[in-house]
């Protein structure tokens, strides 16, 4: 172990990665002198994790020659065969030791076609021709008995591979968040473990885990948060199908969130941004104010969601857009707005808003199994230096109307939220006329 004086952490390389451990996660005194039994206990723990996880050529090698040799074992071998047969039990040996001291099959010093020539992989080519009797151990392996196997047990690898082998209704962000979070969880717990391995204290260890992570500042409540749902997401698939039970302290393991003061625009700024900003950028700004776009919405935006006579947007918010519960709000558009969309009103018969290269302004999918996203609004707001992020100006609109006696009940309509009461739910319909008096009000406010 090697000590980080200035972090006052260990680390460890081992095998092309580094391993890290902090005093604090060690409940030891931050000193190399007070700290170093701990880390060198620590780090035993985690070889011995390390080394239990299997390598699948190892794995595979092993019982292709124990087939090899369980022929041997249960017929007359020539005396010609007997050289071959010592051959197979050397090596078998060799890849027994490699295994159990959680090395790779490159420490066995064979090759791997050579290490996997006695499996049961026939080739047409006749995979067994290194063997010098390439056609006898053909026959010899096709008609050896079968041997009872149990059943393939199920890994927390192969159970993420599983999870999302399905078709799965999700954004592509919210795909690649969860494939993420997912495979760090696998990553951290152990791919090769089995799934009925995850336990409550497996997953005590990984919520302490993740408290330790925001401690030390790597990653953020929000984040941590994501992390611990999307594992107890994972756990709970695999208990529907009957593949692990769901601890009894599942409910209990969970990141809070310190809830922040939520952080808007000033009036004064916000006006000062919209009037140096000029063409689609001021027109961007806009339908942020006026409808609490994002991003995604304005790229979005229908032709057949706009009333160009009357002004008007009528949609429903672009990530909630399958979800019943969720309003379809009708926005008075300000004048200006109207005369902005109207001015860079695209050509194209589905999308209203579209780049110079007549492409989507947001865009994210998974092509060739990778993520890939571009916001071409995100990148050139970024141009006009606002020092915060755009979502901020959605968030600062549905602030002022809260602020209002009359319009305050508005906000959440304006954001697109579902409804938070049995009443707006079931009964009460937001009146249009008092929603387009607030928009107005709103406009007026900032100086639109």
């Amino acid at each position: 172990m090697s000590w980080v004086a200035g972090q006052s952490r260990w680390t460890k390389q081992y095998r092309g990665k580094t391993y890290s451990v902090s005093c604090r996660q060690l409940s030891a005194t931050p000193s190399k002198e007070a700290s170093a039994a701990q880390a060198n206990a620590w780090w035993e723990q985690k070889q011995a994790e390390l080394t239990a996880r299997s390598c699948p050529v190892i794995e595979k090698a092993i019982t292709s020659h124990r087939d090899v040799l369980r022929w041997f074992d249960t017929h007359n071998a020539k005396d010609s065969d007997q050289s071959f047969r010592e051959l197979m039990a050397g090596r078998l040996e060799k890849l027994v030791k490699t295994k159990e001291a959680g090395g790779s099959y490159l420490e066995t010093g064979l090759s791997r076609s050579v290490l996997l020539q006695p499996a049961f992989e026939f080739l047409d080519d006749g995979i067994y021709e290194n063997m010098g009797k390439d056609a006898v151990w053909l026959d010899r392996l096709t008609t050896l008995p079968n041997v009872p196997t149990e059943p393939e047990v199920l890994t927390v690898g192969k159970a993420v591979e599983n999870f999302f082998a399905q078709r799965r209704k999700m954004s592509p962000g919210r795909k690649e968040f969860v494939r993420t979070c997912m495979k760090y969880f696998a990553g951290w717990i152990g791919e090769t473990l089995p799934v009925r391995s995850i336990n409550a204290a497996r997953l005590e260890d990984y919520q302490t885990h993740l408290l330790n992570l925001i401690e030390d500042g790597e990653i953020s409540q929000s984040y941590a948060n994501g992390r611990m749902r999307v594992a107890k997401q994972l756990v709970t698939w695999l208990w529907e199908r009957e593949e692990c039970e769901q601890p009894r302290n599942f409910r209990k393991l969970c990141i809070s969130i310190s809830r922040k003061e939520i952080e808007v625009f000033e009036v004064e700024e916000l006006r000062a941004l919209v009037g140096r900003a000029d063409g689609e950028k001021k027109l961007w700004l806009l339908l942020m104010a006026n409808c609490g776009f994002t991003q995604r919405d304005i790229s979005e935006l229908r032709q057949v969601e706009v009333d160009w006579s009357k002004g008007r947007i009528k949609r429903r918010r672009s990530k909630t857009g399958d979800m019943e519960n969720c309003p379809v709000v009708d926005y008075k558009l300000w004048p200006e707005t109207l005369r902005l969309l109207q001015a860079h009103r695209s050509k194209d018969a589905q999308r209203v808003l579209l780049n110079r290269r007549g492409e989507p302004l947001w865009w994210e999918a998974h092509q060739d199994g990778k993520f890939k996203h571009r916001d071409d609004i995100g990148a050139t707001l970024r141009k006009l230096k606002i020092g915060k992020p755009p979502k901020l100006i959605r968030k600062t609109s549905a602030s002022l109307l809260e602020t209002h006696a009359e319009f305050g009940r508005y906000a959440q309509f304006f954001l697109g939220h579902s409804p938070k009461s049995v009443t707006e739910d079931r009964y009460a319909r937001p009146s249009i006329d008092r929603f387009d008096t607030a928009l107005t009000w709103l406009g007026e406010t900032y100086g639109f």
